[in-house]
């Protein structure tokens, strides 16, 4: 019963989280005093739960731990991992250790362009403290496994002067974990956020809408089109899309918004050599191109070249928002593993 109700309750809340015009991804847990289920679901598709031993997982935060933390992490991992109970494939287990955390029997991480507007941005941390008094910002960490020994010890500390956990913690470029007792709870936690969130970017003048632009006509499709095959052989890319231009993100500002999804846009002429620098720079070739007045999205098949630009779209949103909060604050590769550029075209250029 448990693990059932737990797809009605990811479901709604992406619903809620991301309506009709967002991207967006939950991860939602329910627990009882034995057992903690987690499922991933985002816009396109929902993993199986994972069951965990609640009493194994929490094992991994007694762990003694070598000082080095890539040792660290991966005794960690081994040690989540033998806490799954069934078949299901344990790709949920940085979560299932987050979510061990928190006292509430229902947790969601929420990660949507409304909600990173704050999350990604400079001033975010002090915006966050004067709209949610009673939430806690988390500390950015080298590693997922890194974010949940911080914010254990962050929870520790806040206990010491709170009767109980907050119902909010914000992870910068992750989002934010709302919890409760129930459904309902964390439903209504996450309304009051959207709205304080919606209401604060509408005070200081910020849209909350895509940009749109005219798309291109049938003739500068054709144009562009020719330039793109002199660009790119077939075995780099052999699908493009081409969308009205909006002012895209210059790096990663979220963990899903990753270089294989185009964080690192190429602006400059349509040509082989054009593509040649930027693979030098780089070390692959550009999934988002700016020419001039449209932004071109490429991929292996059509579906990686629209999933490429909502995904630009959307991180361009999450830049936008966050004008209202001091500006978009890009992650730093070198501090971030989660975002390494993988699942990249061949490193060859024409």
């Amino acid at each position: 019963m448990l693990r059932e109700s737990l797809f009605s309750f990811s479901l709604s809340l992406l619903k809620q989280a991301t309506g009709s015009s967002e991207l967006g991804q939950v991860i939602c847990s329910v627990k009882d005093d034995s057992m903690l289920w987690v499922q991933v679901r985002d816009d396109i598709r929902a993993t199986d739960a994972c069951g965990w031993d609640r009493k194994k997982l929490a094992k991994a935060y007694t762990l003694k731990a070598p000082a080095d933390s890539a040792q660290r992490d991966s005794q960690i991992a081994d040690h989540v991992s033998q806490a799954v109970v069934g078949d299901v494939p344990a790709d949920t287990g940085v979560h299932a250790l987050l979510h061990e955390l928190l006292d509430a029997t229902h947790i969601a991480q929420i990660s949507s362009a409304t909600v990173n507007g704050l999350a990604c941005a400079l001033a975010g941390k002090e915006a966050c403290g004067r709209l949610f008094t009673e939430s806690l910002w988390s500390e950015q960490a080298d590693s997922h496994i890194e974010c949940c020994l911080r914010l254990r010890d962050i929870l520790q500390s806040w206990r010491k002067e709170k009767t109980q956990q907050p119902q909010m913690i914000v992870l910068p470029h992750q989002g934010m974990l709302l919890t409760g007792q129930s459904e309902q709870d964390v439903r209504d936690v996450l309304q009051s956020t959207l709205d304080t969130l919606t209401d604060a970017y509408i005070r200081e003048g910020v849209s909350t809408r895509k940009s749109s632009a005219p798309q291109p006509d049938t003739v500068t499709t054709d144009d562009l089109n020719l330039q793109l095959r002199q660009c790119f052989s077939p075995d780099q890319f052999r699908a493009w899309c081409i969308d009205g231009a909006f002012t895209p993100a210059v790096g990663p500002v979220t963990d899903y918004h990753t270089a294989a999804h185009g964080a690192y846009p190429y602006q400059g002429p349509l040509t082989p050599d054009g593509m040649e620098a930027y693979l030098n720079e780089r070390g692959h070739l550009p999934r988002i191109l700016v020419a001039g007045k449209f932004i071109i999205a490429t991929g292996a098949e059509e579906t990686d070249a629209v999933r490429a630009m909502e995904l630009a779209r959307d991180s361009a949103l999450i830049v936008q928002l966050t004008q209202a909060f001091g500006g978009p604050r890009y992650q730093d590769q070198a501090d971030h593993p989660a975002i390494a550029e993988e699942d990249l075209p061949a490193p060859s250029a024409g």
